[in-house]
């Protein structure tokens, strides 16, 4: 996922077959945080593989909320170092109006050892989420995240 060019190559799993979306597929309607660094370009990069797998919707209210099916939330190195506050209020509204949380992990890479997509470690992420959103009724890791990498 997201290797640096000079290392980009197809990636494929034993026994697995290469994904395709199925005929009539609806575009999944996703919310992308301006709170969250790289998470826009985490569903740009998605749709570039998968033509039509993502719409991201533009959110000027909080009742836009409501038109989206997930909000994208990209987990890496800088998730909550950018404005931890605001990116934290965009999750607890998206809760409140029931909004399912897509969780993305930028997981390090051993192709990517400088990690130009800040990847760190699951428990560093954790650590470094505001405690608010760490413990119940608003916990965002009581699901699993995808892990992303190279």
């Amino acid at each position: 996922r997201l290797l640096p060019e000079t290392e980009r190559r197809d990636i494929y799993l034993q026994g697995a077959t290469k994904f395709k979306l199925p005929k009539g597929h609806i575009a999944v309607k996703v919310y992308c945080s301006p709170h969250n660094p790289g998470v826009t370009e985490v569903a740009e990069e998605l749709n570039q593989i998968w033509p039509g797998l993502l719409q991201i919707v533009p959110v000027e209210s909080w009742d836009d909320l409501r038109l989206c099916d997930h909000m994208l939330l990209y987990l890496n190195a800088v998730a909550w170092t950018f404005v931890p506050e605001l990116l934290a209020a965009d999750i607890r509204m998206a809760q409140q109006v029931g909004l399912h949380l897509q969780l993305c992990h930028e997981y390090p890479s051993v192709v990517d050892p400088g990690s130009e997509r800040q990847a760190l470690e699951f428990k560093q992420i954790i650590d470094a989420t505001p405690r608010n959103l760490t413990h119940w009724p608003t916990n965002i890791y009581s699901q699993i995240a995808v892990a992303l990498k190279g």
